[in-house]
């Protein structure tokens, strides 16, 4: 897979440097990007160099090419001379005739011989090489026939997508990305912004722009693992695009951050233009407040730590069923404050083993995604209570027999009796000793 190198603003430089005599063996070919000679792709900022590229290739890079004949040939990296990139042939053959040649090399050839390029709706970054995904998914192509027969005939790639530069930050404290959403505004029926499947240029017919096929109004950009942590430091990312030629009716573009958690509109109103690097403005998201949906649930708390923010978010729902404390009449070492629940929990697993009873059930749980939930100690409850149910952010069962249940056991009888929680603003005294075996509601909670 190519590196992506991360550069300052610079624009394309590059000619084409005359390469060796054994580079131009009948196995090699020499490859340029188009840089700031094409004027109309100065701005893509694509193009190799050892230094100050966008795209480098290496030894795992791999291009395809096929001739006006319809046989396709691969061929690998093997070295560069200044902007040229030397390739070798792996598979097939070269001959001296023209070929149209293509990046990646999966793009496959249909039983009528044209090339079909199909880009994700759905992209997947990883967040500790933010650029590495445009390795496998930026279109490269040549929009003119290349000819073997020329000793010194350059094959010159065209990107055909285009990058979005985005930077990202807060403005105190810090925020997890797990997915970014860019969306087309006002886009008329039938009609698309962004390419999903097109149809390569046959160069030899005279061609030279694809043909799209497939189109969507969104492309989604998540981010694998825990997601992308921002702070008050500028984070860029680069969204790749491949835009329709023609979007009739669009008036704006929205970036989504985390499915509604905070969007924004660009005031752009025309497609971007394919094989264009875009500088964007600064998005900056708030952090997470009291009441917000984020990271799996309703957030109840938040507090930052080392300039990273972090607090407690409960489950959007309490459990479909009631259900008891433990299995069995058991004393275990549990707590009452805030941030005990999670070990509370641990505790009463180790004692219990597996089974249907209130802590293993939190402990397994999956909701939106996250597995980490924990059942909330005696002050982790209440702080939902305060919080969140006085203020009607989010509602529980509060009828005056309603009970949920704690982390924590009844220090007076703790072998018998653990503490329940009532959600009931006329009840003075809402925490109450309930024997064990008793069915309760649970409201699962997890830390971030």
């Amino acid at each position: 897979m190519k590196k992506i190198i991360i550069a300052g603003f610079m624009v394309l430089i590059g000619v084409a440097v005359t390469s060796c005599k054994e580079e131009n063996t009948d196995n090699r070919i020499k490859v340029r990007i188009a840089d700031a000679t094409d004027a109309e792709n100065k701005s893509q900022k694509l193009y190799v160099d050892s230094v100050s590229a966008k795209i480098y290739w290496t030894v795992n890079s791999h291009i395809k090419l096929v001739s006006q004949n319809y046989h396709p040939s691969r061929l690998r990296y093997v070295g560069k001379s200044g902007q040229i990139a030397n390739f070798e042939l792996m598979e097939g053959e070269l001959e001296p005739i023209n070929y149209m040649g293509f990046y990646p090399e999966n793009i496959e050839m249909n039983t009528d011989r044209t090339l079909i390029y199909n880009a994700p709706s759905v992209f997947t970054i990883n967040p500790s090489n933010l650029s590495a995904y445009i390795s496998d998914y930026l279109l490269m192509y040549a929009k003119t026939p290349y000819n073997h027969a020329n000793p010194n005939d350059t094959l010159l790639f065209y990107p055909g997508m285009t990058i979005l530069e985005l930077p990202l930050r807060v403005d105190s404290g810090s925020l997890l990305i797990q997915s970014i959403t860019l969306s087309a505004n006002g886009v008329n029926p039938g009609k698309g912004a962004f390419v999903t499947k097109a149809r390569l240029p046959n160069v030899f017919n005279g061609e030279t722009d694809p043909v799209a096929l497939n189109v969507c109004n969104s492309l989604i950009y998540q981010f694998s693992g825990n997601g992308l942590s921002i702070g008050t430091t500028p984070i860029t990312i680069k969204l790749l695009v491949w835009s329709a030629d023609t979007a009739p009716g669009l008036s704006s573009y929205t970036i989504n951050i985390n499915n509604d958690y905070f969007s924004k509109n660009l005031s752009r109103t025309a497609t971007f233009a394919n094989n264009t690097y875009y500088n964007l403005p600064a998005f900056i998201p708030p952090t997470p407040q009291i009441g917000d949906f984020y990271q799996g649930g309703i957030v109840c708390s938040t507090y930052i730590e080392n300039g990273q923010t972090h607090g407690y978010v409960c489950a959007p729902q309490d459990l479909t069923v009631k259900l008891p404390w433990s299995l069995t009449e058991t004393n275990i070492s549990t707590l009452a404050t805030i941030g005990s629940g999670a070990n509370n929990t641990v505790q009463i697993i180790n004692d219990q083993g597996p089974g249907y009873y209130a802590a293993y059930v939190c402990d397994t749980l999956s909701i939106n995604g996250y597995t980490d939930w924990f059942l909330p100690s005696r002050d982790e409850l209440n702080m939902i209570y305060q919080n969140l149910f006085i203020p009607r952010l989010l509602d529980f069962h509060s009828q005056s027999n309603d009970l949920y249940w704690t982390s924590t056991q009844n220090i007076q009888n703790p072998s018998k009796q653990a503490m329940a929680f009532k959600y009931n603003t006329g009840h003075a005294n809402f925490v109450v000793s309930t024997k064990k075996d008793q069915a309760c509601y649970v409201r699962p909670m997890r830390n971030f």
